[in-house]
């Protein structure tokens, strides 16, 4: 008997260790942080999960993240890709890819560039491709405490899966939107291994500040050694107009094993 529950619940597990689903917005904070102590950083992650027998599906994650500080500049890139299946049933199925610029002009002003592109079945999403410009400011810059604030506007590409039903605040499977993007991170260095952090994104549309998108992604890192860190987040995502049939908010909890290259 035990063995038959345990069929079911590993499954579970899978999901909330290892296919943490792409979203509208990425926390680049934590990226930016592994900079800080690598300024030439390359991480990878993949996992696969195969079951057959009572539970049939499979479940798979892969995820990589490159960047590199060069004087004043900053470049790094993400990839990553779920997929879950079980019984036939796909239940997670999204992709995404984020590249960001960023120049420092003086010690507590930045400039910053980026594009990201999405797709998530869940989510209805064929596409959604994000193009940014904008301004960060280091508010707290202590060797183990900093606080920074950003802004940025931001051109929102979406086109919907088809679907018959009304997809929320616009009308059409495909809209172009003006937001205004803002956030404020906070990172705090416990100690040589360990560091906590959490970011909060408010992104209103200029034009109907109502249609505004929040993301807040909490995270503590353990270095277990030079290559191998070890990764817990819990990530909040609000739509405040979702199309039809996608509820506003999401939760994640994240626990991912990081090898860095």
């Amino acid at each position: 008997m035990a063995r038959h529950h345990l069929r079911h619940i590993l499954p579970s597990l899978a999901l909330a260790l290892w296919a943490a689903p792409a979203r509208a917005q990425v926390n680049t904070e934590a990226l930016r942080s592994d900079l800080d102590t690598h300024p030439r950083y390359l991480a990878v992650q993949a996992s696969f999960a195969g079951h057959v027998g009572n539970t049939n599906g499979a479940v798979g994650s892969a995820a990589g993240f490159a960047g590199a500080r060069f004087g004043r500049h900053l470049l790094f890139l993400k990839l990553q890709g779920d997929y879950a299946e079980f019984s036939g049933t796909t239940t997670i199925s999204s992709a995404f890819a984020h590249a960001r610029y960023g120049v420092r002009f003086l010690p507590f002003l930045f400039g910053e560039a980026f594009v990201q592109f999405e797709e998530n079945v869940f989510q209805r999403l064929a596409l959604r491709q994000l193009d940014g410009v904008g301004v960060r400011l280091g508010v707290l810059q202590l060797p183990d405490l900093q606080l920074f604030y950003g802004s940025a506007w931001m051109l929102d590409y979406e086109k919907l899966n088809d679907d018959p039903l009304p997809v929320g605040t616009f009308v059409g499977a495909h809209w172009w939107a003006q937001r205004w993007s803002n956030y404020v991170a906070v990172s705090w260095k416990l100690n040589g291994r360990a560091r906590l952090s959490d970011t909060l994104y408010v992104q209103p549309r200029f034009n109907a500040f109502s249609d505004v998108r929040v993301l807040n992604d909490s995270a503590f890192v353990l270095d277990i050694d030079k290559r191998f860190s070890a990764k817990v987040e819990c990530q909040i995502h609000h739509n405040n107009a979702p199309p039809s049939r996608v509820v506003p908010t999401d939760v994640d909890t994240i626990t991912s094993l990081v090898l860095t290259l």
